[in-house]
């Protein structure tokens, strides 16, 4: 048996949540392959090396894949598969989820021919910007002013 990792970085993308709001931020979980499938999603925010969620779908089918929320988030956080864009969302957000959040995607391709078993990786970086509520709304009022300070 033969293992290979590959890695591919996607671009990244910046969200922005109001303190007490909801953020969903999406992770493409398709395979790279029609003969392959997702074994793993995992969530890390920032340098953490353990992951503040993990979906485990190594032991069946990923519509029967477990799911573990880290103890930092619990009950705020949980990863959607019956969206359109599946992603974690967090719900209600606090000013301490601020930050970079990555998204690892594991799959499983086997090749029966050789019998190799290849763990491919995609990994998606989040940053998020949490803003309470008033500021948020200020921030877009000088915005709206300026852009039509501007067009005169």
């Amino acid at each position: 048996m033969h293992i290979y990792e590959v890695t591919i970085t996607a671009t990244a993308h910046e969200y922005y949540a109001v303190a007490g709001g909801r953020i969903s931020m999406p992770c493409n979980i398709t395979a790279p392959s029609s003969d392959d499938v997702v074994t793993l999603v995992l969530w890390y925010k920032g340098d953490m090396k353990v992951p503040i969620y993990t979906l485990d779908a190594r032991k069946g089918p990923i519509e029967k894949s477990k799911h573990f929320p880290s103890k930092q988030l619990g009950r705020r956080v949980h990863f959607d598969l019956h969206v359109r864009n599946p992603g974690l969302t967090i719900d209600p957000v606090k000013g301490e989820d601020q930050g970079i959040y990555r998204c690892r995607v594991e799959y499983k391709r086997n090749c029966q021919a050789k019998k190799w078993k290849i763990p491919h990786s995609i990994l998606y970086r989040f940053p998020m910007i949490v803003y309470h509520a008033r500021s948020f709304f200020k921030d877009c009022a000088k915005k709206y002013r300026n852009r039509f300070s501007d067009s005169k």
